[in-house]
């Protein structure tokens, strides 16, 4: 019996759902987001790009042999992190406050 190939299967996963022409990744399909196509890609466990490839070339015109670009990073704010940094501004005004404070206080003394 064939030992399941998942590192591949991973790989490819990774490839298409990097893809900026993908919309959505399943099992064994993906969905093009410019023509809102499903793509069969094959049967678990070894999945083929070649059905996406195929499609990419035939109906939007992009070569199989140029990588796909990574798909842009949408920014998330880090709420925390910001919340942690406004905390630490506000204490860093407190202590500055409490400082010039003393060196008034010391320098009257």
């Amino acid at each position: 019996m064939k030992k399941p190939n998942t590192t591949g299967d991973e790989e490819k996963r990774r490839i298409l759902e990097n893809d900026p022409l993908t919309d959505g990744v399943e099992e064994a399909r993906c969905r093009c987001r410019v023509c809102g196509t499903w793509i069969e890609l094959g049967s678990i466990p070894q999945i083929q790009l070649v059905n996406w490839a195929d499609h990419c070339k035939k109906y939007h015109s992009r070569s199989v042999s140029v990588p796909p670009k990574l798909k842009p990073q949408r920014l998330e704010p880090d709420w925390l992190g910001l919340i942690a940094v406004m905390q630490a501004i506000h204490m860093l005004q407190h202590l500055h406050s409490y400082l010039v404070l003393l060196h008034m206080a010391l320098r009257g003394a």
